[in-house]
């Protein structure tokens, strides 16, 4: 894989990260995994460059306005060159169509990241899609995608992950089953099979926090 750097048109760059502050957007349930599995492991793989973020349901539920608003000033404030987002379904607090299309105009690179494949949402303003999720069957491989997306792993913040000498959980599931019937299933078989699994709600069960999660 190559370094940014080696690119002859690499230079220093303003990136923006516009994504979920809370779970679902609700701050009951804790912050978001995007918090530390996006933006804090892209400053730890990439220096140098500056990193900036606004919170597309903070700036609904605790300021009173629409993101929109915040986006575009920022952009325009910070002469931003790559805004990243992560979005909330089909939430009313993601950035307008509209909106993107001025950010687009102003020569701004757009990306957003999903959590999902398939994607749902094929805004022509959109430079670049990144699923998170990687699956590998045929269902996956037969889904329509579009020539700008790609498939990645999800990023992870090694503040979070031990060395494999420093575990003290051999097996574990952490994540929501509720609305899941194949997870319940296998995790029912496993826990027949292998008593000792440690599996947890996650955060919108239990409100794990991110070290907890992790």
């Amino acid at each position: 894989r190559k370094s940014l750097r080696e690119f002859p048109n690499y230079q220093m760059s303003n990136i923006l990260f516009c994504i979920e502050k809370w779970v679902d957007g609700k701050p009951e349930i804790g912050f978001s995994s995007s918090i530390y599995g996006i933006i804090e492991t892209f400053q730890q793989s990439i220096n140098g460059w500056n990193i900036h973020s606004i919170f597309l349901d903070e700036s609904s539920v605790t300021y009173k306005k629409h993101i929109d608003e915040a986006l575009l000033s920022y952009c325009s404030s910070y002469k931003i060159d790559c805004v990243v987002m992560s979005l909330l379904g089909g939430s009313p607090m993601n950035p307008s169509p509209s909106a993107l299309a001025k950010i687009k105009s102003q020569g701004i690179k757009l990306c957003v990241i999903w959590p999902d494949t398939p994607i749902n949402n094929f805004d022509p303003n959109i430079d670049l899609h990144v699923s998170v999720d990687h699956p590998r069957s045929n269902f996956h491989d037969n889904l329509f995608k579009s020539s700008n997306h790609i498939s990645l792993w999800m990023p992870q913040n090694t503040n979070y992950f031990f060395e494999e000498k420093d575990k003290t959980i051999d097996v574990s599931f952490v994540g929501s089953i509720d609305g899941y019937r194949d997870r319940s299933f296998l995790l029912n078989y496993l826990k027949e099979r292998l008593p000792e699994v440690q599996i947890r709600g996650g955060q919108r069960r239990e409100s794990l926090s991110n070290s907890q999660f992790s």
